[in-house]
């Protein structure tokens, strides 16, 4: 059996009866209904920010659509019919947005091939009122030629206005892949000084490959990302693969090796899939994916080096937050990396809707801490969504895009920026953590008593029902509170006390949580302990003090937390402490 990390960081907290508050990875309540905003008509696969802050929502499923949303979420009555502007000849949906300087829109996916079997690119251009360009191309498409079967996922527009479009081809077995470019001119047409007439496919025999993404360099040439896949015994194994190429769509062969350049986050993990990348203003090219279940994110030195500065070696992998699929990377303003998945709402929920799962990195790849207190956040967006595309504003804001499944329709989420909370302190002396890594995994062990303050049976919510928790311990090993583990707490096995809850669980689920108490008390005696063992607890040791460790309500309302400057022991094998 696989060996699942102690995992998913997500929510925020906050003190008993606090006042209200918003940290940089909480939704922002005048955006939609408490920060999203979902709606029935297609799936979203693209978002950009348009006019005065307004979304352009890209996406389909029948055709290509779109949707504009004004500063508040609502759909904008001027834009196409209620706010939505379809368009369906041949088209299929809508993969990817790209704003020109004028304004006008690129809309990129594919159409119904005309050998009438598989797809075809195909780029649409709308002003900005949603009506079609009708001197892009012919009547404001342009269409790709190439022979067989393409999938189109991602575009960029260069400097001389012409729009590099990178995707895969499905081979004529219909098993193997390769990676597919186009680029169109600033009218519509293929260039001629691109490839073959236009268009390319990079074929290294010994993979199957697609592209995900497509990165502009500053010197003409761009990256193009994706997976590339060899066969094993049953099934296949991918990794990360970058492929540079000189303006003309020639593969430039001094980047890594012959021009690419694989990466593996860990062989435990037979699939590792990127979807997005970004340069960085030093030419840095960073990479975001998934490996196995979890977010991997590399960052390269122009030469196609891993950047040693950057995470471990170069990649960060983050054990502690499982995702579904998908992991969108954007800058924001102050160089940080989010990062945005889909992920499960609990540890046991792979048969629960799936929500927005996001964090953040600082430029050196460790995870922020004043993101949110637990420095992860999972949002439910109403349907059972999974995570599209995510955009920085440029206030620094964000929103998270994702098509909803299995009913068609996309749901959005805003982030605000306010200042991070207080948590409430366990009294000096009053709070014990204990951490065991032993060398056999089944005993590793956890073990977190707080007392504080005053604490209402209200305070801890109802885990029975719609309340969550989350357990993190964070330390300052290099300067800023770093993740070493966390998790978020089982939905099943809780039993009401009179003075709070209590929760208990067998040994055999995937996940390392055993035991927890809350007790309520108007004393000043209120307590938790946690209790989480065995060989999905996977503790990160030593830890280097201060350590942190908190516990948070995963609606924000509530957050108990206890700080350790000084530890009895703190070695690979131990940590032990008592609060301040």
């Amino acid at each position: 059996m696989t060996r699942l990390a102690l995992a998913l960081l997500v929510s925020a907290i906050m003190v008993a009866s606090p006042p209200s508050y918003a940290t940089d990875g909480d939704l922002d309540p005048t955006f939609g209904s408490g920060g999203t905003v979902s709606h029935p008509n297609f799936r979203g696969f693209s978002v950009l920010s348009v006019g005065d802050d307004a979304l352009l929502i890209g996406g389909g499923g029948t055709g290509f659509a779109l949707a504009r949303l004004d500063a508040d979420g609502a759909l904008d009555p001027t834009f196409g019919s209620g706010g939505i502007v379809t368009t369906n000849d041949d088209e299929v949906a809508i993969l990817d947005l790209v704003a020109q300087p004028d304004g006008k829109i690129l809309a990129i996916g594919e159409a119904e091939h005309a050998s009438g079997f598989g797809r075809q690119f195909r780029v649409l251009r709308y002003h900005p009122d949603g009506t079609l360009d009708l001197a892009y191309g012919t009547g404001g498409k342009a269409t790709g030629t190439f022979a067989t079967s393409v999938i189109a996922n991602s575009g960029a527009l260069q400097p001389d206005g012409a729009l590099l479009v990178a995707g895969f081809v499905v081979n004529s077995a219909g098993v193997t892949y390769d990676m597919a470019l186009a680029r169109f001119a600033a009218d519509g047409a293929l260039d001629p000084t691109f490839g073959t007439a236009g268009e390319t496919v990079v074929d290294f025999p010994d993979l199957g490959m697609a592209a995900t993404d497509v990165v502009l360099a500053g010197d003409g040439g761009f990256f193009v990302v994706g997976y590339a896949a060899r066969p094993l015994a049953s099934g296949y194994d991918t990794d990360y693969i970058v492929v540079r190429h000189h303006a003309d769509g020639t593969i430039d062969a001094s980047f890594g090796d012959e021009g690419r350049v694989l990466t593996s986050f860990q062989s435990e993990y037979p699939y590792e899939l990127p979807s997005a990348a970004l340069l960085d203003p030093d030419g840095k090219l960073v990479v975001a994916g998934t490996s196995g279940p979890y977010f991997g994110v590399a960052r390269y030195h122009p030469d196609g080096t891993l950047d040693a500065t950057f995470g471990s070696g170069g990649l960060v992998h983050l054990h502690h937050f499982p995702v579904v699929d998908e992991a969108i990377v954007a800058r924001q303003p102050d160089g940080k990396l989010l990062l945005a998945g889909t992920g499960y709402p609990v540890p046991e929920g792979v048969f629960e809707p799936t929500v927005f799962a996001v964090t953040r990195l600082q430029p050196d790849g460790r995870v922020d801490a004043s993101f949110a207190p637990c420095p992860q956040v999972s949002t439910h967006v109403g349907a059972d969504a999974r995570v599209t595309d995510l955009l920085v504003r440029a206030d620094g804001t964000f929103v998270v895009l994702g098509r909803r499944d299995p009913a068609s329709g996309f749901a959005v989420a805003r982030y605000g920026t306010p200042s991070m909370p207080s948590c409430q302190s366990a009294e000096p002396g009053r709070s014990a953590l204990k951490i065991r890594n032993a060398a056999d995994p089944g005993r590793a062990l956890l073990k977190w008593r707080w007392k504080g303050e005053p604490v209402a049976v209200a305070d801890f919510g109802d885990p029975t029902g719609a309340t969550g928790y989350t357990f993190c311990v964070l330390d300052q090993g290099t300067g800023t509170p770093r993740s070493r583990v966390g998790s978020p707490m089982m939905r099943f096995g809780w039993s009401a006390r009179s003075n709070g809850w209590a929760f208990k669980t067998k040994a055999d689920n995937d996940f390392p949580f055993r035991a927890a108490k809350l007790v309520a008390s108007p004393a000043g005696k209120g307590k938790v302990k946690i209790l989480a063992k065995g060989e999905y607890l996977y503790p990160y040791l030593p830890l280097a003090a201060p350590v942190v460790a908190r516990m948070v309500r995963d609606n924000g309302s509530a957050c108990w937390e206890a700080t350790f400057s000084a530890a009895v022991q703190s070695t690979a094998e131990q940590f032990s402490a008592t609060s301040d």
